[in-house]
């Protein structure tokens, strides 16, 4: 009798938890959300506040893995997303889902009540501190939310060595009486926006959203504008580039708002290609290429996109300029032909050094050589592997690593698939060969 009522409590508490974060998940898409009372709260979401504050941590997952540990419960990949790393879209398992469900009682509980929701591909805590451990003096001056920030890093360390990768955490302001659970997490996504240039694993919305421009940043950033438009004049676009770059950053630092940025971006874009239009020098100038650009840029959600794609609106300008002698795509096949041997040479770095997107790297690599980037470096790699097979006496696998690849293993495979044959089979054709003329 006591199993069966332990199991319908079990049963009755799943319920309530599935109920809950539909609930939660509504109220964070609805563009309606009002701010409600804590008491309010609590009955919408079928669990009473235990005081009148509330904050909200959201958990990103990262795809790459933790070297030093793999537990085997990476986030799962939607098989409908796409091929390739750069297009997958990685979310929490439910085993990942119970792991921070137990990380919560072991770290806040009895202190803090926890609710452990699912948005999007990312997790959720909705954190509730008890009221007889509240003081109010704490969260004025700003010392819960330090103590609320050592607490979930500690969380953060603890998620990464049972899951086996890297996870990030945002956490909003403290709510106070009142609350918005869509405002709550607007301010997370605003906050890991923000947080494209800093290092660590967790981000505040006090520490990233709240610090006002000065008069001198008001000034450097003007300067930086005067800078910005004579570059355009000068179709000097890579370095035009570089200074949005850094007039963007400071931007973004202020907690000027994205989508106010991406406007005022897309404005100073239309003026430049105003200026490029009407320049003699630029007459080849594909005016629908870079009205497509200008409208992926206006449609951009984050600030990492933002970014690949103002690079990808520069680069395209660049191929059209006079001053650009050499266009893009060649230059990145110049970079990889002198740097093939870099184990780590990747779309990654590649797109890091000359600015680009990884789309619109495809897209060149595509166009300069009619190969993907993979097989591009492969074929570069394996056509100094039978240098080096027909005239050394290295090993297979001292080719391997001389030319780039992290194996003999590697090598043989993309040796076979572009050669159709093996790295030993071809070198033994090539003694037989010379051996035959020889005679």
């Amino acid at each position: 009798m006591q199993d069966e009522i332990s199991a319908l409590r079990a049963e009755n508490e799943l319920l309530r938890s599935s109920l809950r974060n539909a609930r939660l998940e509504n109220a964070i898409r609805s563009s309606n959300d009002e701010p409600i009372t804590m008491e309010q709260l609590g009955k919408f979401l079928l669990s009473p506040m235990q005081s009148k504050y509330l904050a909200m941590v959201i958990l990103h997952a990262h795809a790459d893995p933790l070297r030093r540990h793999n537990s085997g419960m990476m986030p799962y990949s939607d098989p409908g997303a796409g091929q390739g790393m750069d297009q997958r879209i990685e979310y929490y398992t439910d085993g990942a889902l119970n792991t921070v469900v137990e990380l919560c009682r072991r770290f806040f509980a009895p202190q803090v009540n926890c609710i452990v929701f699912r948005i999007d591909k990312d997790m959720g805590i909705l954190l509730n501190p008890l009221e007889r451990y509240t003081i109010d003096s704490s969260v004025k001056s700003g010392g819960y939310l330090q103590g609320l920030k050592r607490r979930v890093a500690e969380l953060i360390f603890e998620l990464d060595e049972t899951l086996g990768f890297r996870n990030t955490a945002v956490i909003s302001r403290i709510w106070e009486e009142q609350v918005s659970l869509r405002k709550m997490y607007l301010e997370t996504i605003d906050t890991y926006d923000y947080s494209w240039n800093q290092t660590g694993a967790i981000h505040t919305y006090e520490e990233l959203c709240a610090a006002p421009m000065t008069a001198e940043d008001r000034l450097e950033i003007s300067a930086l504008e005067q800078e910005f438009r004579n570059d355009v004049e000068r179709m000097l676009y890579y370095e035009a580039a570089a200074v949005l770059d850094a007039i963007l950053k400071k931007q973004f630092y202020h907690a000027v708002p994205l989508k106010e940025i991406t406007v005022s971006v897309t404005a100073r874009l239309r003026n430049a290609l105003a200026i490029a239009e009407v320049t003699p020098a630029m007459r080849n100038l594909d005016m629908t290429e870079m009205s497509t650009l200008l409208r992926y840029i206006s449609g951009a959600v984050s600030v990492p996109e933002l970014q690949d794609r103002i690079h990808d609106f520069f680069a395209s300008l660049a191929d059209f300029s006079p001053q650009n002698a050499a266009g893009k795509g060649e230059l990145i096949l110049e970079y990889i032909q002198t740097n093939y041997q870099n184990p780590a040479l990747n779309a990654q770095l590649l797109c890091d050094r000359f600015r680009i997107s990884h789309s619109y790297l495809s897209r060149l690599i595509k166009a300069e050589t009619g190969q993907g980037l993979v097989d591009c470096i492969h074929r570069f790699r394996v056509d100094h592997a039978k240098t080096l097979l027909r005239e050394t006496d290295m090993s297979v696998e001292q080719v391997a690593v001389h030319v780039g690849f992290s194996s003999r293993y590697s090598l043989i495979r993309s040796f076979r698939t572009l050669e159709g044959l093996t790295p030993s089979e071809y070198r033994n054709r090539m003694k037989q060969s010379m051996e035959g003329h020889g005679e």
